[in-house]
């Protein structure tokens, strides 16, 4: 979730070099962080759905780094996540947590609960390297970051309930669960949570977005669905997939 009343001005910006068809900058912003920045150049649908996901992942309980609204130079606004230290790296996580060095289960009722919102905002992109693995104080943690190609990233309706099974995301989720087994009762949960937040809340979210990020109409479409049946079909089929084992 953002700290910040106001978008944080750009201080410095470097051109990103992840690899990545979204992040344009990794920058410095005033409050002294840095941030991967996300425009609405590379592609025009990322920063509104980086910007409701994380939003939505706060009021599931699924961490994630900090975003804020970022202010550009030219004067438009991007979205900015923290570049977040203490994180560790690819190698370790394929040794300690897929191979099994780390102790089995230890964070597989945050992994499914990652796992159940990525189904339900419809994000076939949840590599490795979106998965934020760091030192917590004494074990491994996890955040989830990168929903650039999830939501309305995907135009609207959103497409069916299962994601592509040979995605990214149901790719990385099928090594993890070898050695973090998929745990129902976190996954129920987070479906349980986005079953009861209300209309209010979600146009809350939108309301907070730059015009540039998404036209009035997208948004008031958003929000009528949310308040239909629509949504709770779609957390209903997903939470029976899982329930009968159909979806890993």
């Amino acid at each position: 979730m953002s700290a910040h009343m106001f978008p944080l001005k750009l201080i410095r910006a470097d051109p990103s070099s992840l690899g990545t068809a979204d992040c344009d900058y990794i920058g410095r912003a005033e409050d002294g962080l840095d941030y991967a920045v996300k425009t609405v150049t590379k592609n025009p649908a990322t920063p509104a759905a980086e910007w409701f996901c994380y939003k939505l992942a706060a009021f599931c309980n699924i961490a994630t780094p900090q975003c804020a609204q970022i202010l550009m130079p030219d004067s438009s606004l991007a979205f900015g996540s923290t570049w977040d230290g203490g994180v560790v790296n690819d190698f370790v996580i394929k040794q300690h947590i897929i191979d099994g060095t780390l102790s089995a289960g230890l964070l597989a009722d945050r992994l499914s609960a990652i796992f159940a919102l990525d189904l339900f905002v419809y994000n076939p992109d949840r590599h490795f390297d979106n998965y934020l693995f760091i030192h917590g104080r004494a074990e491994y943690a996890v955040k989830a970051f990168d929903f650039s190609q999830a939501w309305t990233a995907n135009g609207w309706p959103l497409p069916g309930l299962l994601l592509p099974t040979a995605c990214n995301t149901m790719n990385t989720y099928k090594a993890l669960v070898v050695r973090q087994p998929f745990d129902l009762a976190a996954a129920k949960s987070v479906l349980a949570k986005l079953r009861t937040i209300p209309v209010t809340s979600i146009a809350s979210i939108l309301g907070e977005m730059p015009p540039a990020w998404m036209a009035a109409q997208f948004r008031a479409d958003i929000s009528k669905w949310w308040d239909s049946v629509d949504r709770t079909t779609r957390i209903d089929g997903i939470l029976q997939e899982l329930e009968h084992g159909r979806v890993i």
